[in-house]
């Protein structure tokens, strides 16, 4: 049945979206090298004129999306060795099906894991970021590189991941500032002059 749906929607995308301009589009969206005027812009913006919380959300962001790209490519796809859109019409043509395989999609995965690490920062941000991935994850569906639900389940593994790397970093920030202050406390007794009646 998830099959079904997936095929459908799949259906959906490639025969009543398209249009020269669509095909640009999405091409756009699925290519990596987009990103980088982004980053250029990003990372300093974060780490210089949002001070301490934007750097934490920017060593979120770096942490979650580099783990997530492990852990969709290398662990999970050949796990769950499910073959792409295309991968299957070629085995069904009687070729040998070239490429990674499907689930999750790493595209979307990696964006959800950045995405999810900003919002827990900036949470204003939100609809932008959910339409960023919303439409990157359009995009692998246009293509015929993935299924919805290969979409969704990356979807579920960056939020998982970005979620725990961003309790782990606020936890560890915390239990720093407390040390910190803790330290800070005892040190500021010493030296002191007892004070007379």
């Amino acid at each position: 049945f998830i099959q079904y749906l997936d095929d459908r929607v799949l259906h959906i995308v490639q025969n009543y979206l398209t249009c020269p301009f669509t095909d640009w589009l999405m091409s756009l969206l699925s290519d990596k090298r987009y990103l980088l005027p982004v980053l250029v812009v990003l990372i300093p913006y974060l780490a210089i004129k949002q001070g301490t919380r934007g750097r934490r959300a920017l060593l979120v962001v770096i942490l979650a999306a580099s783990l997530t790209d492990v852990v969709s490519s290398r662990l999970l796809k050949p796990t769950f060795h499910r073959l792409r859109p295309y991968q299957l019409e070629a085995v069904k043509a009687g070729q040998k099906p070239g490429g990674s395989f499907s689930f999750p999609s790493s595209h979307s995965a990696n964006v959800a894991a950045a995405v999810t690490g900003l919002a827990l920062y900036f949470p204003r941000v939100i609809p932008l970021l959910t339409a960023l991935w919303l439409a990157v994850s359009l995009s692998r569906i246009y293509l015929n590189a993935h299924y919805p639900t290969d979409c969704l389940g990356g979807l579920l593994v960056g939020i998982t991941i970005a979620a725990t790397i961003w309790y782990v970093v606020e936890w560890s920030f915390r239990r720093m500032k407390r040390r910190k202050k803790h330290i800070g406390g005892q040190g500021s007794g010493v030296g002191e002059q007892p004070k007379t009646g």
